[in-house]
């Protein structure tokens, strides 16, 4: 994907953005996971929330164990520990308004991207961008395959399960019935027209 291709793709807004605001170093971010440490709350799926506050925007250069390359992602200051790679983040914004009763707060919610790990011993997350996930999930030659053969079986159940006319009658109508039909229909067109040179005076 080219850069300015990118440079359309910003992190999705949960409700409508601020005109002059985007994505600030200090911005509260927030993500949701399963907390390994507690049993309880990993059998019966109980979600925890943890929060923090960007620290990095778009930062190159990152180290991960599973591949050679480097990477950039958002880091983020939040304490993070294992169990929350996957968890969908969030950034939110706060700001002023200004209505009939006064000044009030309005929060934004940006969709930021997905975490993908933590740094041990510092407590920084680092979390995919949002457009970096739209382009794997575009581009990726397998991810790709799969979409389409998803929707070739979604198509064939939707066909399967399509209801489909019956005819009113009892009898079969068939391509024959249809054709002497359409004789008889002619032939009574036919016959019904006046006659051009008896008609003349």
């Amino acid at each position: 994907m080219r850069d300015e291709e990118l440079r359309r793709w910003r992190p999705i807004h949960l409700t409508i953005p601020h005109p002059q605001r985007s994505l600030e170093y200090g911005d509260r971010v927030y993500f949701v996971g399963l907390l390994d440490a507690i049993s309880n709350m990993v059998d019966n799926v109980q979600p925890m929330v943890r929060s923090g506050t960007v620290g990095a925007i778009y930062q190159e250069g990152i180290k991960v164990t599973f591949q050679e390359q480097r990477i950039r992602g958002h880091l983020i200051d939040s304490r993070s520990i294992s169990g929350f790679s996957g968890s969908p983040c969030w950034a939110q914004q706060e700001f002023l308004t200004r209505n009939d009763q006064g000044l009030g707060i309005q929060r934004d919610s940006m969709l930021l991207g997905m975490i993908l790990g933590h740094l041990p011993d510092v407590g920084v997350a680092v979390v995919t961008p949002l457009e970096d996930i739209w382009e794997t999930i575009m581009q990726n030659p397998e991810l790709i395959a799969d979409r389409k053969e998803r929707a070739k079986r979604y198509r064939a159940e939707q066909d399967r399960n399509e209801t489909a006319a019956v005819p009113d009658s009892s009898e079969s109508f068939t391509k024959l019935d249809f054709e002497d039909a359409l004789r008889r229909v002619s032939r009574r067109s036919s016959s019904s027209e006046p006659d051009e040179a008896s008609s003349e005076t």
